[in-house]
C-alpha cells in the first residue's frame, strides 16, 4: 500500500493526518494474528488497508538503550585489547610473566612448538657471573632483580616476544637427552676421569710443567687474607690452618653424618671463588672426610654501603636458591648432580663466629654456608694443560669434559633457564674426576631482566649481549636474557678446549667484525683432529650473528648425531669364536707392551676385541676427540691380531688331533713314520705361521708407537720454553 492511500482516506473522514507513530504499523489487507483491526470505512474495507496497533512488548522502547550498551562494551574491549597489546604489565617476576610484542595480530598465530629457537628476538641479553663488569655496584638496586614495569611498544625495540609461560618451562622431550652421568660410566669416560684428577693433583701441587698462572689467584689470595682477619678479628691474616666451627647443619644433596662436623674444621687451601664467595678445602677430623666448603661475603666502600649490600646479598642468596630448584627441572634438587652435572652442595648451615665484620668496616662474612664435596680444582688450569699433553688419555679428557659442557648447558635450556656464566672458574672437578657446573648464582629464566648488580664476563659473553648490558646503564632499557647467549659462551669454551688457545680479546673481534671468516675458524678446528659433528657444532655457536648462531635445539641436534655414532661404534665388536677369544686374553699382557695406545687407555680387559671404523688406530672414535689416521700403512692393528689370534687357534686344534690320532695309531698298532713326520711338519709350519703373525703384530704395534712418540718429541722443545 502507498502513502498516498493512507492520506486520503485521513481527508475523507474530515481529520488532519496525525505526526508518524512508532507504534502505528500500516499491513495488508487481512487479519492479523494477535491485533486489532479499526476499520476506517464501513463501505470499503475490502480496497483499503487496515490500520493495526500492535501490542507493545515491555522490551520494545530499550532496544535503543540495548544496541548502545553493546557498542560501549564492543569498544571498550577493542581498546583493551590494544592497550595489552602496547603496553603489559605483570605483578609476577619477569620470568613468570613474559611481556607481550606490540603487534596484534601474533595473537591470531599459531604458537610455536615449546622451547624452540627464538630466534626473531633483537633485544634480548644474556648475564654472566664473573666480577670483571659491573660487579658489586652498591647502592644500585637493593632487591636482586627489578620488579618495576617495562613497556615498548615495539618489539624489536623492547626484546620482547609473546610465549606462554608453560612454553618455556615444558621440558622439548624431543631432544632425548642422555644423562650427564651415562659419560662418566663409559670406559672412555672411566680412563678420562682417572686422567683428570691425576693432572689437577699436579697442577694444584705445582708438580709437572703445565703452564698455567699460579694457584691460587692475587685476588683470591687478598680475599683470603680479609676472610682470615675477619674470622680472627685482626689477629691473623693467613686463612690455611685456621679452625672454624660450623653448626645447624641441614641436607640438602644428601643426609648429613650424625658424627660429622662436631669439632672445628681446618681449612687446608683455597679452592676458588666466585661471585662474593670464596671456594676453601677444610678436613673435618670427626667423620676423617675432606669437604668443600662456600663463604658468601659482601664488600662495600663504607659503612653506609655495606649496610645496602648485605641486604642486596641475601636477595640474591635467596634467588640462587630460586635458580637452583629451576635448573633441576623435573628432578629433585638431590638428583641434580647426577642427571644434570650440576654443582649441588650436600648440606647448608651455620659458620659460627664471634664477629662477622671485618674490623674496618668494609666488608662481613654471612653466617650461611655451604658444604660441597671435595673438589679438588676448578678447569681453567686444567683446560689449557691439556694442549702439552699428546697421550690418548688428554684426547679422552678433552671429549669427556667437551661431552659434559654440552650435557650440562642443553639440560638447563630444556628446564626452560640459561646460566648465563659459563666459563672455565665455574667448572669444578671432584675427587672422582667429574666435572660439574657450579655458578648457579648467574642463573636466570630465559627472557628474564638483568639487574646492574648482575655481572659479565666479556671473555666469555655474547658479543651483542655486553653491548646491551652496557647500554642499559645508559638508557632505560634493560637487557634480557637469551638462549643464544649460553650458545656463544659453549663455543668458546669448546674452542679453547680443542684448540688449546684463549680466545683473546683480538681473535674474538676479528669473529665478530668478520675479519676472521668461517673458513678461517673451520681450518684451526679441523687442525685439532675433531671429527665433522664437532666442527659443525663449534662453527655454529661461534655464529657473530645472532639470528644465524645455532639455538639449543639446532645444538641437541647436532650433538645427538655425535652420541648415537659415538654410542654404536665406539665398541664394534669382532666376530671371534671363544677360542681366539681366550687367545686374545692369553696375549693381552703382550699386546700391553707392545701398543700402549690401543691397551692402557682401557678400563677392562673385553676393550681388546672393540675396536673404531675406518682405520682408526686406538680405542674410540674421531667423535671422541681423537685424530683420524692420515693414511693407512698395511693391515691395521687389530687385523692383525685377530690374524694371529686365528692362526693360533687352528694350529693348536689341527695339532690337537693329530696329536689324538697319533696316540690311537700307536695304541691300535697302526704305528707308521708317516705320522711322525706329518705331525712333524705341520707344527712346523704352525709356528712359521704364527711367527709371521706376531711379527707382522709386533711391526704394527711397534710402527704406531713410534708414530705416538714422535710428536711427544718434538713437543718437548715447546713444552721447555713455555715452562
Amino acid at each position: 500500500m502507498h502513502e498516498t492511500q493512507g492520506e486520503a482516506m485521513w481527508g475523507q473522514l474530515g481529520g488532519v493526518p496525525p505526526h508518524p507513530d512508532r507504534g502505528l504499523e500500516l499491513h495488508g489487507t487481512g487479519k492479523q494474528q494477535g491485533s486489532v483491526e479499526l476499520p476506517v470505512g464501513g463501505e470499503s474495507n475490502s480496497s483499503l488497508s487496515s490500520l493495526v496497533i500492535p501490542s507493545r512488548h515491555r522490551w520494545s522502547g530499550k532496544w535503543t538503550a540495548i544496541l548502545t550498551l553493546l557498542l560501549t562494551l564492543t569498544a571498550v574491549g577493542v581498546a583493551h585489547r590494544r592497550a595489552n597489546d602496547v603496553l603489559k604489565v605483570s605483578t609476577k617476576t619477569p620470568g613468570e610473566a613474559m611481556p607481550t610484542g606490540g603487534k596484534t595480530k601474533r595473537r591470531n598465530e599459531k604458537q610455536p612448538a615449546p622451547l624452540r629457537s627464538r630466534d626473531s628476538v633483537t633485544g634480548a641479553a644474556y648475564g654472566a657471573g664473573q666480577e670483571s663488569v659491573g660487579a658489586l655496584n652498591g647502592a644500585e638496586s637493593i632487591l636482586g632483580f627489578d620488579e618495576s614495569p617495562v613497556g615498548f611498544g615495539d618489539r624489536e625495540t623492547s626484546g620482547y616476544r609473546e610465549f606462554p609461560h608453560a612454553n618455556w618451562m615444558a621440558p622439548a622431550a624431543e631432544w632425548h637427552l642422555p644423562r650427564t652421568e651415562e659419560a662418566d660410566t663409559s670406559p672412555e669416560g672411566v680412563a678420562a676421569r682417572r686422567f683428570l684428577v691425576e693432572l689437577a693433583t699436579k697442577v694444584c701441587s705445582g708438580v709437572g710443567f703445565e703452564n698455567v698462572d699460579s694457584l691460587p689467584t692475587p685476588q683470591e689470595r687478598d680475599l683470603a687474607a680479609a676472610v682470615a682477619e675477619t674470622l680472627t678479628m685482626g689477629r691473623s691474616s693467613e686463612l690455611v690452618g685456621l679452625e672454624v666451627q660450623l653448626g645447624n647443619m641441614m641436607p640438602l644433596g644428601r643426609a648429613v653424618n650424625p658424627v660429622s662436623f662436631i669439632d672445628p674444621v681446618r681449612i687446608n687451601r683455597i679452592v676458588g671463588s666466585g661471585v662474593s664467595s670464596l671456594y676453601v678445602e677444610a678436613y673435618d677430623e670427626a667423620s676423617g672426610r675432606f669437604v668443600t666448603l662456600r663463604l658468601h661475603l659482601a664488600v662495600a666502600d663504607d659503612d653506609r654501603q655495606l649496610s645496602i649490600e648485605v641486604t642486596n646479598r641475601w636477595v640474591e642468596i635467596a634467588m640462587e636458591t630460586r635458580a637452583l630448584v629451576l635448573a633441576c627441572g623435573d628432578d629433585s634438587v638431590s638428583c641434580g648432580t647426577t642427571t644434570r652435572g650440576l654443582l649441588i652442595a650436600d648440606h647448608v648451615g651455620a659458620l659460627v663466629t664471634a664477629d662477622p665484620n671485618h674490623r674496618d668496616g668494609r666488608m662481613t662474612i654471612f653466617q650461611r654456608v655451604e658444604v660441597y664435596e671435595r673438589l679438588v680444582s676448578h678447569l681453567l688450569p686444567l683446560a689449557f694443560s691439556l694442549q702439552y699433553q699428546r697421550s690418548p688419555q688428554a684426547l679422552q679428557a678433552k671429549a669427556y669434559i667437551a661431552t659434559r659442557l654440552v650435557l650440562q648447558a642443553l639440560h638447563l635450556h630444556q628446564a626452560g633457564v640459561c646460566h648465563n656464566g659459563l666459563s672455565w672458574r665455574n667448572l669444578f672437578i671432584n675427587q672422582q674426576g667429574t666435572v660439574l657446573l657450579g655458578g648457579l648464582e648467574t642463573l636466570k629464566q630465559i627472557g628474564e631482566a638483568l639487574t646492574r648488580r648482575d655481572s659479565l664476563d666479556p671473555h666469555y659473553a655474547d658479543p651483542k649481549l655486553v653491548a646491551d648490558f652496557f647500554a642499559s646503564f645508559r638508557q632505560d632499557m634493560p637487557a634480557f636474557t637469551h638462549e643464544k647467549n649460553d650458545m656463544w659462551s659453549l663455543g668458546v669454551l669448546l674452542f679453547e678446549l680443542f684448540t688449546g688457545e684463549e680466545l683473546d680479546s683480538e681473535f674474538r673481534e676479528g669473529i665478530t667484525t668478520g675479519a676472521i671468516t668461517q673458513d678461517e675458524l673451520a681450518e684451526r678446528l679441523q687442525a685439532t683432529g675433531i671429527s665433522s659433528e664437532w666442527r659443525t657444532l663449534v662453527q655454529g655457536l661461534l655464529e657473530p650473528d645472532r639470528e644465524q648462531r645455532l639455538s639449543a635445539e639446532g645444538a641437541a641436534r647436532i650433538f645427538r648425531k655425535i652420541w648415537e655414532r659415538r654410542k654404536k661404534h665406539d665398541k664394534t665388536e669382532l666376530q671371534l669364536s671363544p677360542p681366539e677369544f681366550l687367545v686374545l686374553c692369553l696375549l693381552r699382557p703382550v699386546a700391553s707392551s707392545q701398543a700402549p695406545r690401543q691397551f692402557n687407555n682401557c678400563c677392562y680387559p673385553e676393550c681388546l676385541l672393540y675396536t673404531a671404523q675406518d682405520g682408526v688406530k686406538f680405542c674410540g672414535t674421531e667423535e671422541t676427540g681423537v685424530p683420524r689416521a692420515e693414511e693407512e700403512r698395511g693391515p691395521s692393528y687389530i687385523d692383525s691380531v685377530k690374524t694371529l689370534a686365528s692362526l693360533t687357534v687352528l694350529s693348536f686344534t689341527v695339532s690337537f688331533f693329530l696329536a689324538i690320532a697319533s696316540v690311537l695309531a700307536v695304541f691300535f698298532s697302526f704305528f707308521s713314520i708317516y705320522w711322525i713326520v706329518f705331525t712333524g711338519i705341520h707344527i712346523f709350519c704352525s709356528m712359521v705361521a704364527v711367527g709371521a703373525a706376531y711379527a707382522q703384530f709386533r711391526g704394527i704395534a711397534t710402527q704406531e708407537h713410534l708414530e705416538e712418540t714422535v710428536p711427544i718429541a718434538a713437543s718437548l722443545p715447546k713444552v721447555t720454553e713455555a715452562v
